[in-house]
């Protein structure tokens, strides 16, 4: 029983760390809006357009997600969402202009959607009752770190190196991601 219970910890430590990926990918890169405005030659509130368009496009993947997830399996769409937006990512780090950034936003929280979208169907393809419940609660719990700590890491990011270097971050979360799913 001791190693199921570890087993479970194990698996939402996996599935709460791809579900972060949204909170990342919104609250890391807050602290580095002006620095992005002033490479861009814009304001602070056009940059702050690619948190709209974030949320949007992710509601998006996630109802295009679903559907698709059902069909095709959970684990492929939740590969092709991971690699979607670490591709995004990479190339957010090499945006130059306004335009660029927001296009490559939306492609992020497009492949984010489908990522997350998963998680929860992944659960309830496997448990049910209590013990679903009781693993959503671990989730859950996993999950509250996310937005705590992602500005703390965009600023520490920031102390060190260009604003860039926050989308690298997002490029790299998303390769470990992809390697603890294939782990499980």
């Amino acid at each position: 029983m001791e190693n199921t219970q570890k087993g479970h910890v194990g698996i939402a430590a996996v599935l709460a760390f791809v579900m972060a990926i949204g909170p990342f990918a919104l609250d890391t890169y807050l602290p580095a809006f002006p620095f992005i405005a002033e490479s861009m030659n814009t304001s602070v509130h056009h940059v702050s357009l690619s948190i709209t368009l974030y949320v949007f496009v992710l509601a998006i993947g996630q109802l295009s997600g679903g559907p698709l997830s059902d069909h095709l399996g959970r684990s492929k769409v939740m590969l092709a969402g991971i690699s979607i937006f670490g591709i995004a990512s990479i190339l957010l780090a090499f945006s130059t202009s306004l335009p660029e950034l927001l296009l490559l936003r939306v492609i992020q929280a497009f492949g984010g959607g489908w990522a997350t979208v998963t998680i929860p169907a992944l659960v309830r393809d496997r448990l049910s009752g209590v013990e679903a419940a009781k693993f959503f609660s671990l989730i859950g719990l996993l999950m509250v770190l996310a937005p705590a700590v992602a500005p703390n890491i965009g600023s520490l990011l920031l102390t060190v190196f260009h604003w860039e270097s926050i989308f690298v971050f997002l490029a790299i979360y998303s390769i470990i991601a992809l390697i603890l799913i294939k782990t499980l």
